[in-house]
């Protein structure tokens, strides 16, 4: 849970004022998260988001609490968003797929401050089994180098 430093897949964040279902296509996509705010969640609070404060970044749309929340995930998106966008980093690593996580199975890794989501309690055990630090600092180390790797082509 104490290592993980780095984030995303390409591409960019930006704040989406009018994020009504005409101006925006994209924004026909379910919210990310399952429109819950991220920036509360790493506080321990499970707070809606709010259509209104909404960001997209990385393909994902997320919902935000308040103007404050938004900005504050704007200052640093990907240290904010969940790592690989949400998608389960055990799948990508074992098998270099992308898989939707959820919310239901997540990680804080509080070092860095960011969430893991697992598509699965079982792909959450198998990333960190037993609470045994080593066994995820040696996945994490694994994936961090995988996407270092991609993120210099």
């Amino acid at each position: 849970r104490d290592r993980l430093t780095a984030g995303g897949l390409a591409g960019s964040a930006q704040a989406d004022p009018g994020l009504d279902a005409s101006a925006e296509p994209a924004v026909q996509q379910a919210p990310a998260f399952d429109g819950y705010c991220l920036i509360e969640a790493k506080r321990g609070v499970w707070v809606a988001g709010k259509r209104e404060f909404a960001v997209k970044h990385r393909g994902q749309i997320y919902w935000f609490s308040s103007l404050a929340t938004q900005q504050e995930f704007l200052a640093s998106p990907d240290r904010a968003a969940p790592l690989l966008s949400g998608y389960d980093p055990y799948v990508f690593l074992t098998q270099g797929r992308l898989v939707p996580g959820s919310i239901q199975n997540t990680l804080h890794e509080r070092l860095s401050d960011q969430l893991l989501l697992f598509a699965s309690a079982e792909n959450k055990n198998a990333y960190f089994p037993g609470g045994n630090p080593t066994v995820f600092e040696n996945n994490t180390r694994a994936l961090m180098l995988i996407l270092r790797e991609v993120e210099t082509r």
